[in-house]
Parts: structure tokens; C-alpha cells; sequence
């Protein structure tokens, strides 16, 4: 028997990845590849409405481009549903990631956070239930509608609402899909014993009552099976994650996206203590393996200065400017308003600045030209200097740039601290001028020769 079944799995299985891939590139194409909630949302979100609202109130001037209500109830339907099969492959790959992944990071990366899409998706989808009712015969027909029997609409209609015919139907297959969903939930389902009808729909035929037992299987499978299950299962993750902070940042960062809120809320309550409890270190840490903007912005409301003008300590800075820099370019705007900020303090800065130019390295451009000159006319060591040297001289200087970057690199051994050992300031000066000679080589390159341009 087995042999017999094998292969028949195996093209099902083949089937279901084709139809879930189909599915995925469809949500892709239409906003659920954007990482960013907001932007995202604010594609989904309008789309779905769209739909919707053709879907009630069709435009004679698109049905000659075959957008009808059914076509476009059909595609609501489709879309909702390739948004919640996208949800789920992402979840599906995420729980594939093994936490000793040396390309952990990476992989986490590209793995979209799509929790609030599939909810909205969820919404949307099973608002378009009572709109094919309503809008197919071939689904309708099967069923006694008579909106003036619905208690609710005959009230509605005595203020003037519902009245017309149109409207009385999709009002009254509105309230028969709703409680065919209520009817699902836990406890409420008891209502079944009641037969109660709100609605003025009724069925007339087996057909009909095959057709109420998919709608509720559909609303059962889909919200209660999958999504309600699926979000259940990330939230037991993440919790098992936060746990495990106290050793380990590796299962928080496997979880990605979806755990940086918490990860930022665990890493607060230490915010502005001296000492930094491994559980907070580890949660910015982990943060550090998230590279998304999310994780980047969260970074900074931790180590940076807050709105009453407080500090954090040393400790979380410190920690805060390795994460920092692990983001590289995710975390640009932050990166350089945090070598801001240290510039500005005082003592215990050195850490988190040196920490910190490791990542402003990769990103660095001749428009920092201010802040990297605020780094050469006051390093805090020989270590930050050179750092610094290393940044300007790999940069491409216009020629109004070079001759300050270059006075800046040669004048940098003079500005550093007077306890600074010998052969630390000559090291520096060296390096220095080696580096403003090369930006000043860049000058002469540039100069026209013979009406010409090297």
C-alpha cells in the first residue's frame, strides 16, 4: 500500500507548494514584500477597500474592462487568502531556522513579519463571504431571502435605514454569515441550540445547508485553525525566547521582527541602572542580529538620551554601540546621531565610541564631512583617531573638502589628550599626515591638465 500512496503523496504535496507558491508571489507582488509595517499597511490596507467598496457599489465605466462585483469580489477572495498563505510560508521559514545557523542573521533578515497583514487579510476575507452570497445567483438561489422577516433590518428601516431592496438583501446576508461565525467561537457556539435567526435568511434545500457548512469550515479552518494557532505558536516562541536571554541572545534573534517590541521593553528596565543584568545586555544584543529599521530605532530609544535629558549608562551604551554597528547600514541615521552624542559627553564615551565607528566605517560618505572633523578636532584616544584617520582617508573628497579634511588629519595627534603616551601621538601623527597626503593627491588628480580632466 505504501507503494501504492507514495507517489500520490508526493504529487499532492507537489500541488499544494505549487499552489502556495503561486499564492506568495501574488501577496509579494501586491505590497506584503514591503518590511515596513506601516508602508505596507498602507498598500494592503486601501487595496482591500477598493475591492470592497466595488464590490458593493459597482462602476458602470469599469465593467467594459470586465472589473465587475463578481470579479472583483473573486479577487478580494483570492488576495485575502494569498496574504494569509504568504503569512504562513514566512512563519514556515522562520521556524526552519536553526539557532547554530552561522548565516543566522542573514537569514532572519529576509524573513518578513506578516502577523497584522493576516489579521487584516482575515477581516477582509470573510467580509466578501456575504458579499458573494449576495452577489451570485448560483450561491443564492438555494436559500429563502426575506430581509423584512430579520427583526434587526425591520428596525433599522424604521429610521430609514435598509429600506430598499439592495440594500435590505446585503444587510440580511451580512447578519446570516455573521452568525455563522459567532457560532464557531467558544461558548457562543451554544447559541446553535436556540435556532435563532436574525437575518430573514433561510435555507430552502440540502444545498444551502452544505453551502452554511463550508462558509463556517472556511471561517473555522482559516481564523481559528491557522491564524488564531499560528499567532498562538510565534507568541509560545517568543516567550521561550525571553526566557532564554538570560544566556543566550540566539533564539531572539532567530524570531526576528516580530520580537523586537519586547526585546526593546526587556532591555528598558536597565536603561538607567549602573550595572547592566545579562538578561537587558542580551536583549540588545539581540537586537544587533535583527537588521531591520525596527531594530535599529528600537537601539537608539534605548542608548540614546531620552526626552527628559537623561543618560544611559555606560554599560548599556557600550553594548548598545557593538549592536549599532553589527546593523551597518540598517542603522545609518542612528549610527551617526549616536557618535554624536558621545562626542557631546565627557568621560566614559571611549567604549562606545570606538565600538560604534566600527559599523560608521561601512557607511560613512563625504556628506559627514562636519562630524567626521568634530572626530578629528576632539578624539577621545589614539584608537578613535586612528579610526577616524582610516574612515577619511577611504572616502572620495571634493575639492572644496580637501584642503579642511586634510588640515583636520594633520593637525588630529595635537588634539588628543594630554595623558596620551608618545609613541601613541607620534603613531597617530604619522598616520595622520600619510592620509592627508593621500586626499591631497585626490586634489591634484583632479585638476584639468591640458584642458583635460585625469
Amino acid at each position: 500500500m505504501s507503494r501504492i500512496f507514495s507517489p500520490v503523496w508526493k504529487l499532492m504535496r507537489r500541488v499544494i507548494w505549487i499552489v502556495v507558491a503561486v499564492f506568495r508571489s501574488a501577496a509579494l507582488a501586491f505590497g506584503a514584500a514591503v518590511p515596513n509595517d506601516v508602508v505596507r499597511h498602507f498598500i494592503v490596507v486601501p487595496l482591500l477597500l477598493t475591492l470592497l467598496a466595488l464590490s458593493v457599489f459597482p462602476q458602470p465605466h469599469l465593467k467594459e474592462f470586465g472589473i465587475s462585483p463578481r470579479a472583483t469580489i473573486i479577487a478580494g477572495i483570492l488576495l485575502s487568502l494569498a496574504y494569509i498563505v504568504a503569512w504562513f510560508s514566512e512563519e514556515r521559514r522562520r521556524r526552519a531556522v536553526k539557532i547554530d545557523d552561522p548565516n543566522i542573521k542573514e537569514r532572519v533578515r529576509r524573513i518578513l513579519d506578516l502577523r497584522t497583514t493576516a489579521i487584516i487579510a482575515t477581516m477582509a476575507l470573510f467580509s466578501f463571504f456575504p458579499l458573494a452570497f449576495w452577489k451570485f445567483e448560483g450561491l443564492s438561489q438555494y436559500f429563502n431571502v426575506a430581509p423584512r422577516s430579520s427583526a434587526l433590518i425591520a428596525y433599522a428601516c424604521d429610521f430609514g435605514l435598509m429600506c430598499e431592496e439592495p440594500s435590505a438583501k446585503l444587510a440580511a446576508w451580512t447578519i446570516y454569515c455573521v452568525q455563522l461565525y459567532v457560532t464557531i467561537l467558544p461558548i457562543l457556539d451554544a447559541l446553535d441550540i436556540y435556532d435563532l435567526n436574525f437575518s430573514g435568511v433561510e435555507a430552502k434545500a440540502d444545498t444551502a445547508l452544505h453551502l452554511s457548512l463550508l462558509t463556517r469550515l472556511a471561517f473555522d479552518v482559516v481564523l481559528i485553525s491557522v491564524v488564531i494557532r499560528g499567532l498562538r505558536d510565534t507568541r509560545q516562541e517568543i516567550e521561550i525566547a525571553l526566557a532564554r536571554l538570560d544566556d543566550t541572545p540566539q533564539p531572539a534573534i532567530r524570531i526576528g521582527a516580530p520580537i523586537i517590541k519586547r526585546l526593546e521593553e526587556t532591555a528598558q528596565p536597565g536603561r538607567y541602572d549602573t550595572s547592566l543584568p545579562d538578561r537587558a545586555a542580551n536583549a540588545i544584543r539581540a537586537l544587533g542580529g535583527i537588521r531591520t529599521r525596527d531594530a535599529a530605532e528600537a537601539l537608539w530609544r534605548i542608548a540614546g538620551p531620552a526626552d527628559d535629558g537623561r543618560i544611559a549608562p555606560f554599560a548599556v551604551r557600550k553594548v548598545a554601540a557593538e549592536s549599532l554597528a553589527q546593523l551597518g547600514s540598517y542603522a545609518k541615521p542612528e549610527i551617526k546621531k549616536f557618535v554624536h552624542s558621545e562626542l557631546e559627553r565627557g568621560g566614559n564615551s571611549i567604549k562606545p565610541l570606538a565600538r560604534v565607528l566600527d559599523g560608521y566605517r561601512l557607511i560613512a560618505s563625504p556628506e559627514d564631512e562636519k562630524l567626521i572633523k568634530d572626530l578629528l578636532a576632539q578624539p577621545k584616544n589614539a584608537n578613535i583617531a586612528i579610526k577616524t584617520i582610516d574612515i577619511a582617508r577611504s572616502l572620495i573628497w571634493n575639492e572644496k573638502q580637501v584642503d579642511a579634511v586634510a588640515a583636520a588629519l594633520r593637525g588630529v595627534h595635537k588634539e588628543l589628550p594630554p595623558h596620551t603616551a608618545t609613541r601613541e601621538r607620534s603613531s597617530v601623527q604619522s598616520r595622520g599626515d600619510k592620509a592627508a597626503n593621500e586626499v591631497d593627491r585626490l586634489k591634484k588628480a583632479s585638476r584639468p591638465f591640458w584642458g583635460f580632466r585625469s
